[in-house]
């Protein structure tokens, strides 16, 4: 009966002890746990951060006022233009991303929901895993589920994200003021042809004033081709009347935003800076624009054929960053892009 009761004695010790080490690893999995590359990967992003906080003090950036509560709310009161950005979980992949913008002017009230991507997907292959070979591509990551649409199981897993305000982190149910808010999201992405994640995805969401900027650095997880790839994208349902592509020396092409329109071929000489949309129901306008990065000037994975941006008559612009001419990267590889989306006013 000793015997018993010491064994029993024993077992109960050392099932404490495994609860508490599983603790402690749950405590520790974001810290102590997590990687090299995602901590050098974090500490660039926070440096990031800072320096946008430093930046916005002096460009004397407005104070937006912000309700963190599940979703994010962030609102610029300006003279009679009001701008609210709604940030939260999108998409069939539960990531963390933009849900909604709206825009007030008087009696002008102009909501634009997000129910696609503004950030692109990927349409990319695994060199390593062989499994699906014969997969048609597609795209994954963003808001496309594994039928190549939204619908289907997810094609991308959100790791983790973080909220910063003028720099400090906020969680919980808080609301406040700053001149700047940050959002760092990290997720994986699988490929077409695996149901292996292929790709790591590092997202700095920069907001001040009404615009919306956002870093993306993509690290290959194993040896992968990126077929193609547009980075950013415009909703654009509601604007109506035409899109103007700007390009480096200050000249603009017009066109209706009811046609299939493009910015022309791929020129090394005079790129394509940004893309504004119009409309003749209110005076909003959008401005989507690509911020060049070393990997971006000149575009080296277009062929001369195909514009550097394109609008859809099906209510969607884009940018090409990958068209023609794969991105081929090795496992570790880096790649990094920017851009911003901003609401003015006519």
């Amino acid at each position: 009966m000793k015997n018993v009761k010491g064994i029993f004695l024993i077992s109960l010790a050392w099932s404490l002890v495994l609860a508490f080490v599983i603790l402690q690893l749950v405590a520790m999995h974001n810290n102590d746990f997590m990687s090299l590359t995602d901590k050098e990967n974090f500490k660039e992003l926070k440096t990031l951060i800072q320096k946008d906080v430093l930046y916005g003090g002096e460009i004397k950036a407005d104070k937006l006022s912000y309700t963190l509560s599940g979703d994010l709310r962030v609102t610029n009161h300006k003279d009679a233009f009001t701008y609210s950005a709604l940030m939260g979980i999108v998409s069939i992949n539960t990531c963390y991303g933009i849900k909604e913008f709206s825009l007030t002017q008087y009696d002008h009230l102009v909501v634009i929901p997000s129910n696609s991507d503004w950030l692109s997907p990927y349409q990319v292959k695994s060199e390593d895993d062989d499994a699906h070979l014969a997969a048609l591509p597609q795209f994954t990551g963003g808001w496309h589920g594994s039928n190549g649409d939204s619908t289907g199981p997810a094609t991308s897993f959100m790791k983790s994200f973080q909220i910063f305000a003028d720099g400090k982190e906020i969680i919980g149910h808080t609301a406040g003021q700053a001149q700047t808010i940050n959002i760092i999201v990290n997720q994986i992405i699988k490929g077409y042809n695996t149901d292996n994640y292929v790709l790591e995805e590092y997202i700095l969401y920069t907001l001040q004033n009404n615009k919306v900027q956002m870093r993306v650095k993509i690290v290959a997880l194993q040896n992968v081709v990126i077929e193609e790839y547009y980075g950013l994208e415009t909703l654009n349902a509601q604007f109506n009347e035409f899109v103007h592509y700007h390009y480096e020396d200050g000249t603009s092409y017009t066109q209706s935003l009811q046609n299939f329109s493009q910015s022309g071929p791929n020129s090394a000489l005079n790129h394509v800076t940004s893309l504004t949309l119009s409309s003749t129901e209110h005076p909003f306008i959008l401005r989507a624009s690509l911020l060049y990065a070393e990997h971006l000037k000149p575009f080296p994975h277009l062929t001369p054929d195909q514009p550097e941006a394109f609008t859809e008559s099906y209510g969607k612009s884009y940018y090409n960053i990958v068209r023609g001419q794969p991105l081929i990267m090795k496992t570790g590889q880096v790649f990094k892009w920017a851009g911003s989306l901003q609401f003015t006013s006519q």
